[in-house]
């Protein structure tokens, strides 16, 4: 807590003080600056003293002193704040009160100093606080077990046995159930066998309604409407199909009961794969002689994995490393999960032999403990080793409940919001800072990737669910966090009063009613699986950062304290309906906004004009396609980085004049705007553009004939078309860009039956090309120098293509191409191309397949909705 506590005092300093645009301006801001590298020196104390173990009581009452001081610091700034116009003098006492109480600590901590360093191993800091440019093993990596995991792969496959079966993985909590069972469930026999294949995680609060949800959505196109009736649109989907399902981490019987009846047995071959820590639950199943005993890993197996998960394999090449690292390995008994954080914690500990050592002393201990306290303790030794900014980090991921999928745009943006990316330090942009501590994180194996996207970008992440009850359990110990969780056969209708920082509520209940009443209320977190309207009534929320209403529609208002959130920096609505409600242009802070939602008929046109007006901090502004932007021409947003959606109609040069540093963009043409190339010919104001999207109507967008692509930015890295009938042939524009990395040409993005790419090295620098949904006939390229490093192809819905261009027999570059539902011919070109690529030595490229259709089967493509599964 008490990093905590000087992190987000030292933040509301930056934010209101030495901001380049301040909120207040002092007179003594030299002085603020001073006060600022201080609070900097104490975070470098707390972590000397957080790898001493927190085992001396001298140095245990000065961090109890630094929480009070700083807390107290921040509260009192912003609760003066809050009265700045009419109580100035009120605010530059209390800032020189803070200075005066940080120079006291200073002088304590400066004491104390020396036995914090007496009981540490000299050294330096021991972790690598820099990002490492190193190739990073996917967080899932398996070691060992080949002989269980064909035994299980040839019972899913077996042809002779007709019944479904069900077959149980059984073994206890960290013991690699989920990394065996995604194995099986991403294998390339596995996926060509089964027509359909569905994974949903149940975990110990499990919830029917969302785990039917996540199987729906497996084996339907992510764009579908369900029905309420979600058991039966689910059973109905799987009849007439021989299907793999994986029901991963399910506690109860009940959790069985609640599902099973959805899955029917028709005598194809079906299966259903279960990972469970009881085998009561197995039994209880229907496995019988189909349930397999997870064991822990050999030694071998349990070095072998802690080698592949280290990143620094050079320094394994030392006798005295390995030695010490070999001992340190046979301290976690074969626990798959104990051995991947131990190699993330050696990964960022120094290459010195004392530091190791040091290490290892602190495992001896662990020797007569059984395996989870094992892990809870290397846990803590790993929490302690991470440097301060990063502890913020970690521990605010139990924001998001067990087994969730955590989208990384999102996480950030609330790490930044929260005060935990450092503001000051870093040239970088925020966002590129806030990416480089989720990849540490994954590099100490605190977290793990869960998808990326096409262009190999880390979209969602997750957490081990043990990791993810040590992370909380240490949040909910430093009051920081308050978890609320209820399923449908719940009511919820209860008062609470806080002293948590933040609160994270996951319901699934039509009768949801709950209120707050809190004074130090940082973030309220709501995600909800029901899709129906909560009430949630609350006092005290002005000190609130982080406010996410996205999963909730107040239809008869909001709470009346929500309205004067000066503090607020993140924001995320259902509805543009509740901005009468909440007055943004007293929100001086806010860095995102989002309205996610689909707004009624009698919403919004128009958001407010207080956004240009007095938010100049926003950073990010994402609305739906209903919603405008009115564009105030008195103000410039310089640290605009994000604006979805601008109508064509707005895309004028003074628009852009006033968003000089977006990095990432978003045009719509609606159905009754005129779409007239002119709107794009003024992109070339916005300098700094990397990410541009363009969603159409399906009416028929030119680009304007200019010579090498000048209508674009040349700092362009990412281009997507949607819905816009751009001709073929305006494709030449777009292949002279001369930084382009990815292109993504969606639902009939293009029209036309023939693509000839004659332009010599077009698309220089493009990684990334995705077409789906399109009538294209022919593809022709007359020069082999086109798309020269082009590493991952993915065509989508291309019925009536048969044939890929020749320039990719000879690439250097390419490392795959994905085709769904497209022709039997055209996977057949690809493989010829992948079978040229061998010859030439190019043993990485693969060529992968799904849904392929008979070349006499004419489908419509509109008949198949954009997005459907793989």
């Amino acid at each position: 807590m008490a990093f905590l506590a000087v992190t987000s005092l030292m933040r509301t300093l930056e934010f209101q003080f030495l901001h380049p645009q301040p909120r207040v301006t002092l007179s003594n801001k030299e002085q603020i600056k001073c006060l600022h590298e201080k609070l900097g020196c104490l975070l470098v104390f707390l972590e000397k003293f957080e790898k001493s173990g927190d085992q001396f009581l001298e140095m245990r009452e000065v961090t109890e002193k630094i929480i009070d001081v700083t807390v107290k610091a921040d509260d009192d700034i912003e609760a003066d704040l809050l009265k700045v116009h009419s109580h100035r003098h009120k605010l530059d006492e209390t800032l020189q009160r803070v200075v005066d109480d940080v120079e006291e600590l200073m002088r304590i901590t400066s004491n104390t100093r020396d036995l914090v360093n007496s009981n540490l191993t000299d050294g330096g800091s021991s972790q690598h606080t820099s990002h490492v440019d190193v190739v990073h093993e996917e967080a899932d990596a398996m070691v060992g077990r080949s002989e269980e995991l064909n035994e299980v792969t040839s019972q899913l496959l077996r042809s002779t046995i007709k019944t479904r079966l069900v077959i149980s993985v059984v073994g206890m909590g960290g013991i690699g159930k989920t990394t065996f069972a995604k194995r099986i469930y991403e294998d390339p026999t596995v996926k060509s066998h089964f027509d359909k294949r569905g994974w949903t995680t149940m975990s110990l609060e499990h919830n029917k309604g969302q785990a039917i949800l996540d199987l729906c959505r497996c084996v339907y196109p992510p764009s579908s409407a369900f029905n309420k009736d979600l058991e039966n649109h689910l059973r109905r989907s799987l009849l007439g199909h021989r299907y793999l399902i994986i029901v991963d981490d399910i506690w109860t019987t009940e959790a069985w009961d609640d599902i099973h009846r959805c899955f029917p047995d028709e005598n194809n071959g079906s299966r259903i794969l279960l990972t469970t820590r009881a085998r009561e639950i197995a039994q209880y199943a229907g496995s019988g002689e189909y349930s397999y005993n997870m064991s822990i890993l050999k030694e071998d197996e349990a070095w072998g994995l802690f080698y592949q998960k280290f990143l620094h394999k050079e320094v394994l090449e030392k006798v005295s490393f390995k030695e010490i690292a070999m001992k340190i390995v046979q301290k976690c008994q074969g626990l798959p999960l104990t051995v991947v954080v131990i190699a993330g914690l050696l990964s960022r500990t120094d290459e010195l032999i004392d530091e190791w050592e040091n290490v290892e002393r602190r495992l001896n201990s662990l020797v007569a403990l059984d395996l989870y306290e094992q892990l809870s303790k290397i846990f803590t030794l790993s929490y302690n080793h991470l440097p301060s900014h990063l502890k913020g980090c970690f521990l605010y991921l139990g924001v998001f409940h067990e087994d969730s999928e955590i989208p990384v745009k999102k996480l950030i943006r609330l790490w930044i919001a929260e005060g935990f990316v450092e503001t000051m330090s870093h040239r970088k942009r925020l966002e590129e800072v806030g990416r480089n501590y989720l990849q540490d994180l994954i590099d100490r194996s605190l977290v793990m990737v869960n998808e990326r996207s096409f262009d190999g970008k880390i979209k969602t992440c997750r957490m081990h669910d043990l990791l993810h009850e040590l992370c909380t359990s240490k949040a909910k110990n430093e009051n920081l966090l308050k978890l609320e969780t209820t399923g449908s056969r719940h009511r919820f209708d209860r008062f609470v009063r806080l002293n948590d920082r933040w609160l994270s509520l996951k319901v699934v209940n039509p009768d949801f009613h709950f209120s707050i009443s809190s004074k130090k209320l940082r973030s309220i977190l709501c995600f909800n699986s029901s899709g129906r309207e909560w009430y949630l009534l609350a006092t005290s929320f002005k000190k609130l950062r982080v406010l996410d209403l996205s999963k909730i529609n107040f239809r008869s208002g909001v709470p009346r304290d929500i309205t004067d959130l000066v503090f607020l920096r993140y924001l995320a609505l259902a509805s543009s309906m509740l901005l009468n409600h909440i007055p943004l242009d007293k929100n001086w802070n806010l860095q995102t906004l989002i309205i996610s939602g689909e707004d009624d008929d009698d919403a919004h046109e128009l958001l407010p004009h207080g956004i240009w007006n007095n938010l100049q901090q926003l950073r990010h502004l994402e609305i739906n396609h209903k919603l405008q932007v009115s564009i105030d021409l008195l103000k410039v947003q310089e640290n605009m980085h994000t604006l979805y959606w601008l109508s064509i109609s707005q895309c004028t040069a003074e628009v852009f004049k006033r968003i000089p540093n977006v990095k990432e963009l978003g045009i719509v043409a609606g159905e009754h705007d005129e779409v007239l190339p002119q709107g794009l010919n003024n992109l070339c104001c916005l300098n700094y553009l990397e990410k541009l999207r363009v969603d159409g109507s399906d009416h028929p967008l030119h680009l304007p004939p200019q010579p090498q692509g000048h209508i674009f930015p040349k700092n362009l890295k990412e281009l997507t078309f949607s819905s816009t009938c751009i001709p073929w042939s305006d494709m030449s524009i777009i292949s002279m860009l001369p930084n382009l990395e990815v292109l993504k040409l969606k639902n009939s993005a293009c029209t036309g039956q023939v693509w000839e790419l004659i332009e010599d090295r077009g698309f220089p620098q493009l990684k990334v090309l995705i077409i789906s949904l399109t009538d294209l006939k022919e593809w022709k390229a007359y020069v082999d120098s086109s798309f020269p490093k082009l590493e991952r192809l993915k065509l989508k819905k291309c019925f009536e293509l048969k044939q890929m261009p020749d320039c990719f027999e000879g690439s250097l570059t390419l490392q795959l191409i994905k085709l769904v539902y497209c022709s039997a011919s055209l996977v057949c070109s690809a493989n010829h191309i992948k079978e040229e690529q061998l010859n030439i030595g190019n043993d990485i490229f693969d060529v992968l397949a799904f849904h392929t259709q008979p070349d006499y089967h004419h489908v419509d493509p509109l008949s198949i909705e954009e997005g459907s599964s793989e």
